[in-house]
């Protein structure tokens, strides 16, 4: 597996958002960053919001709709519960990261043990807490386990 380092850092106090979800998509799915949008700077173009601002979740809405194109979808989880429906070797741990500038949320790599194995930030820092997991899956999976 390769994994890939994100393009574009933190910096909201110059207007760009990161792209740690997208490098770590692309590191779950084995592709090129320039392979996967940056789901949060498009959720943040289509809830109109000042890049400063909370993306809500337009950013998740953007991800789903392109794992869809892909007959994937994402889920959100709290705990390790599901993580056996995973299509893919390699889970999204997310959490607080610590940064010169300031705490922000970011996104890591792990294993479906939770574990990290690669941070996307050229720093390769981690997280300093931890508050979720994002599971990629083959698209129906949550219907067919939740219904």
């Amino acid at each position: 597996m390769t994994f890939v380092t994100q393009e574009f850092l933190h910096r909201p106090e110059e207007g760009q958002i990161g792209d740690c979800l997208r490098a770590g998509v692309a590191s779950v799915l084995g592709l090129e960053l320039s392979e996967v949008p940056h789901f949060v700077e498009i959720g943040l173009k289509r809830g109109d919001r000042d890049q400063e601002e909370d993306p809500g979740m337009e950013w998740w809405n953007a991800m789903q709709a392109w794992l869809a194109l892909r007959n994937l979808e994402c889920w959100g989880l709290e705990n390790l519960e599901l993580v056996e429906h995973s299509k893919f070797e390699h889970i999204l741990v997310v959490g607080k990261a610590e940064r010169p500038n300031g705490t922000f949320e970011h996104a890591c790599v792990g294993t479906v043990d939770g574990e990290v194995v690669h941070d996307p930030h050229p720093s390769r820092a981690g997280l300093v807490a931890v508050s979720g997991y994002l599971l990629i899956t083959k698209l129906g999976t949550w219907a067919s386990i939740s219904g």
